[in-house]
């Protein structure tokens, strides 16, 4: 039934894009798709670029970049809570979507993750909505990320390399030469983002001016915000992978003559790299933080015993309240979905008021999720 209620919604989407005629741009990769997808929005989307014209319209897939997420986007829709008669209520209104006016943009910018080499879950699915004609395809990176269900490494490059295979324009980013180069981290996004607009005219010189008055990354992504105390948080609660927590630990490291904390959470989705993977981050925090607390069954498995683990950010905020000193610097970081270590930045904020501004996972819909959540702790 799931499966054809997929192709149901997948069926609606395409009859959508053919009114609207969008050039697609797909974005994929383990860690960086949001960052890039939202680097790439700023500079296509700003105003008095290419030609003298005021901006491209682009519609960008924000938060849906599933085999159910991209198409229910396409039509206007998004899930309330996921439950039975919410999707009943999506399946009834996915065909009125088609007679309401047509939305007007120029470009399609899908985030695009997997899961799985199978389908629906795979990328053949993702191009499929697409009638496997993309126009610019990004292939960011691919690491031991929602690999749970894929045999290795290189079973995950081809499944997302299938993105840029069927896209007229192709923009790859080789890691390994880009650091040569000095460019890693976020600058990779940038430099892909970049790639992209030149792409559509935009000269790079136009985008990096752009990028520099216009960007900001989007929240839980090692946003820099006041915590109590006079102290700093490095908010990077979104999500977490192996790579991206070891370059999390390399910024809180460059804080020096401070006390370094870092409060990690699980990274989920690993299947049997989980062991491999967390007690190389646990090595790497122990080397650069004073202090190492971890939230969850997983690092409390494959950390050493001597670090304290909280059974939940609610718990773990509520120690570090009473534990961070003036000018500590903490950094938050761990995957999402279960572990809302967000929970425990909004605790530690000098200004919780500004939470629904500033942090991740914001909205009647999340919130509901944590009602959930809470409930259990």
């Amino acid at each position: 039934m799931k499966l054809l209620i997929l192709y149901y919604f997948r069926f609606l989407a395409q009859l959508q894009l053919q009114r609207i005629k969008p050039k697609i741009v797909g974005v994929t990769g383990s860690v960086g798709k949001s960052t890039a997808c939202a680097a790439i929005y700023t500079i296509l989307a700003s105003p008095g670029l290419a030609r003298g014209r005021a901006k491209y319209k682009v519609h960008y897939s924000e938060h849906a970049n599933s085999e159910s997420g991209i198409p229910l986007d396409i039509l206007g829709l998004s899930p309330n809570n996921y439950s039975i008669l919410d999707w009943m209520r999506l399946v009834l209104l996915a065909p009125i979507s088609l007679f309401r006016k047509t939305p007007d943009y120029e470009i399609y910018l899908a985030e695009m993750g997997i899961d799985s080499p199978k389908w629906p879950k795979n990328m053949d699915f993702l191009l499929s909505i697409f009638n496997k004609k993309v126009d610019v395809g990004v292939f960011l990176n691919a690491h031991l990320v929602h690999s749970e269900n894929f045999k290795n490494l290189e079973e995950i490059i081809i499944e997302k390399k299938k993105l840029v295979n069927n896209a007229i324009n192709k923009v790859i980013v080789n890691e390994d030469e880009l650091a040569k180069l000095n460019i890693k981290d976020t600058q990779v996004n940038f430099w892909a983002a970049k790639q992209v607009a030149q792409i559509f005219n935009i000269p790079p010189s136009v985008s990096e001016k752009i990028l520099k008055t216009n960007f900001h990354l989007p929240p839980g992504r090692m946003t820099i915000i006041p915590g109590i105390n006079e102290s700093i948080i490095l908010d990077s609660s979104y999500n977490a992978s192996k790579s991206s927590m070891l370059w999390a630990l390399e910024s809180l490291a460059s804080y020096k003559n401070k006390r370094k904390i870092a409060l990690l959470g699980d990274m989920r989705e690993l299947g049997e790299y989980a062991k491999q993977e967390h007690e190389e981050v646990a090595k790497k925090a122990l080397k650069t933080a004073d202090e190492t607390f971890t939230v969850g069954p997983l690092t409390k498995k494959y950390f050493p015993v001597e670090v304290r683990n909280f059974e939940n950010s609610y718990e773990a905020g509520l120690y570090l309240k009473d534990f961070i000193k003036k000018d500590d610097v903490i950094l938050i970081k761990g995957s999402q979905n279960t572990i809302f270590l967000e929970t425990a930045v909004e605790m530690l904020m000098a200004h919780p008021e500004d939470a629904d501004k500033l942090l991740c996972r914001r909205g009647d819909f999340w919130e509901k999720k944590r009602e959930v959540w809470r409930a259990r702790v």
